[in-house]
């Protein structure tokens, strides 16, 4: 086309644009081969659009293969886009079924926490990822013009990102799973004794919460209890993002009367971490003036609000006397206030508590429960293991396919 006539065209096709809109044109060269898609008008004169799927013109060699190249690329990127998406919800159903941070403190019993030691195959994935992107992108550029290496599949580039992405996920589900077994280890390790026998060291109980006349009220509901613990986070707005923490932690009583068939013991939660029924309320600053004035009674007090203050979220603990409970902590023995004091007579209680550097375990109900707990997270990412291969193997048995097409 002469530039007078392509001037002429565009004064043309311009006048129907409006203002601020964009104009994509698509020029074939004078006596250039191309593939035409589309069904034939009444007459048969002419080529159009079949339905509503407009008439497609595909340069290259004057057959249909461009055009499936294209088209088979478009549904290569569809797919991935559809792994990427099944990833993400695979791995917001891990947050949701994450044993933390019940697992993580047990985790820490066991010893020093591991590193996770896949650095070397993660970089190698994104190494070879790389490659294959920068080698497809060289291809395309160095290629002749109308070429069949010259019509860029970028629809395969996403395939391979989500496998990489797969693969990396199954590395770190892996360093997840060894740690859980890590976890377990202590509490499978550990052998029930009861207070009687608790002497000293680590020790594992099964206990109930004992009724020591004296009932607890907690701040989100109107029950007495044997034990309330109460935590109270702050959210606030630091530029665009936001920002939680912890701005008060109490309990009460200071200890947790308990008991088994052997005797009487007390648990200090001053060093814990607890796995109990609990409550979980949310609200902004002057929004719930009843929360507020119970909060102010309680021995958390007056909450004042930070500088960009969005929210408090309160989460309330408990325990109820007859409540199962197992514990897992250093002990010591006390004095027993009511124990009879004669010389036949042991007048000691198991006192069980931790420190920062070593908390002790709370779990409402026993060594199996607390095992299945833990146990589920485990169980799903076995199955989160087998999903991640067929993401992966099912990415490339696609694009194998759409490849040979």
């Amino acid at each position: 086309m002469a530039p007078a006539a392509q001037e002429a065209w565009f004064r043309t096709v311009l006048a129907d644009v409006p203002y601020g809109g964009r104009l994509r044109a698509h020029c074939v060269a004078s006596g250039e081969t191309v593939f035409v898609e589309g069904c034939p008008d009444p007459d048969g004169a002419h080529l159009t659009g079949c339905g509503s799927t407009p008439l497609t013109i595909t340069t290259g060699d004057g057959t249909a293969q461009p055009r499936i190249d294209a088209h088979a690329s478009l549904v290569a990127g569809r797919l991935a886009a559809g792994a990427a998406a099944i990833l993400v919800a695979l791995a917001y159903l891990w947050y949701v079924m994450r044993a933390r941070p019940l697992a993580d403190a047990l985790l820490r019993r066991a010893g020093p926490v591991p590193a996770f030691k896949a650095w070397p195959q993660v970089v190698g994935i994104v190494a070879l990822t790389l490659v294959m992107a920068l080698a497809h992108g060289l291809i395309v550029w160095t290629a002749a013009a109308g070429s069949a290496p010259s019509r860029g599949r970028p629809g395969y580039l996403f395939g391979l990102l989500a496998c990489a992405t797969a693969a990396i996920f199954a590395l770190v589900v892996r360093h997840r799973r060894q740690n859980l077994e890590r976890a377990m280890a202590p509490v499978r390790e550990a052998q029930t004794v009861p207070l009687r026998d608790a002497r000293g060291g680590v020790v594992e109980l099964a206990v109930s919460v004992r009724d020591d006349g004296a009932p607890a009220a907690g701040v989100l509901d109107a029950r007495p209890h044997a034990w309330v613990e109460v935590r109270v986070e702050e959210t606030v707005a630091r530029g665009k993002q936001q920002v939680t923490q912890l701005v008060a932690r109490k309990y009460w009583p200071a200890l947790i009367p308990v008991s088994d068939a052997s005797g009487n013991g007390l648990i200090d939660p001053s060093h814990a971490e607890v796995d109990l029924r609990s409550t979980v309320k949310t609200y902004k600053q002057g929004s719930s003036v009843v929360l507020a004035r119970t909060l102010a009674q309680s021995p958390i007090g007056t909450l004042n609000p930070s500088a960009g203050h969005l929210r408090w979220t309160v989460e309330q603990s408990v325990l109820d006397p007859g409540e199962s409970l197992y514990v897992l902590g250093h002990c010591r023995r006390i004095e027993d206030p009511k124990a009879a004091s004669s010389y036949r007579m042991d007048s000691t209680m198991a006192a069980v508590g931790g420190t920062a550097a070593d908390r002790i375990i709370l779990h409402a109900g026993d060594e199996r429960s607390l095992l299945r707990s833990i146990g589920l997270e485990r169980t799903y990412l076995d199955l989160l293991t087998a999903a991640l291969a067929g993401v992966a193997v099912s990415q490339l048995a696609i694009m194998a396919a759409l490849w040979a097409l």
